[in-house]
């Protein structure tokens, strides 16, 4: 319990009050408020509430403070029984490759995790990997009760899709499986197409740069007809 009445015998002799005991990040923090009055001409029963509301009234800031270290922590940093390799740097949600049904094949996926019962978010054809991130982050929101600018932040740290070629080498390796590499075909649908961009504008890029000479050339010669024709 957080704050308890205690009436006990101590090494310097008796107490009694309120005990406030409270964990935060593996540490305790205790306070005590006696019912031994600092004067006579207090009356009992206005010393009794005024260290009882004291006493509530610190429970409430650990609490508080409590509450605020735990949100902290499940945002920032992940579960210490993330198995490797599946982490994204917080509490909550996870990298997968599985079969979500039996007669299904390997997919990559995120799981969001509530209580033991994983909510899976697979890449498609359909929906690809910056997508499938976003809708599982807004699931992980939503279920976890996290703050919308929290969730804004997330949306925008889209794991590479080299994230999941790690992983699969190593439950290759590690864990006994075989899951063969098309299983990452949609995961780099992305990569592939923001490169066959890249790749289609450095031609467009070089076609400007030939026609840029051309014109130059015609130019200069017209220059040097123009020249010669004067002279």
């Amino acid at each position: 319990m957080a704050i308890q009445f205690c009436d006990e015998i101590e090494k310097r002799g008796r107490f009694k009050g309120w005990r406030v005991s409270v964990d935060i990040r593996g540490k305790r923090y205790r306070k005590s408020f006696s019912l031994e009055k600092m004067s006579n001409s207090i009356p009992d029963d206005v010393w009794y509430r005024y260290q009882h509301t004291k006493a509530r009234y610190h429970e409430a800031k650990l609490l508080a403070r409590a509450a605020a270290t735990q949100y902290v922590d499940f945002i920032n940093s992940e579960h210490r029984g993330t198995k490797p390799c599946r982490g994204v740097g917080f509490h909550g949600l996870t990298l997968g490759i599985g079969k979500l049904k039996r007669d299904q094949d390997y997919q990559c996926y995120f799981s969001v995790n509530v209580s033991g019962r994983p909510h899976r978010v697979p890449v498609t054809q359909s929906r690809n990997l910056t997508e499938s991130w976003q809708k599982a982050v807004a699931l992980w929101g939503r279920l976890h009760g996290i703050r919308q600018k929290d969730i804004d932040t997330k949306m925008k740290a889209v794991p590479a899709p080299e994230r999941f070629k790690e992983l699969r080498q190593y439950m290759n390796a590690n864990e006994g499986k075989s899951i063969p590499v098309d299983v990452l075909h949609h995961v780099f649908a992305e990569k592939r197409l923001e490169l066959e961009k890249q790749k289609n504008l450095r031609k467009v890029e070089v076609q400007f740069s030939d026609q840029d000479l051309i014109e130059f050339q015609n130019s200069l010669k017209q220059e040097i007809q123009s020249y010669r024709a004067s002279r």
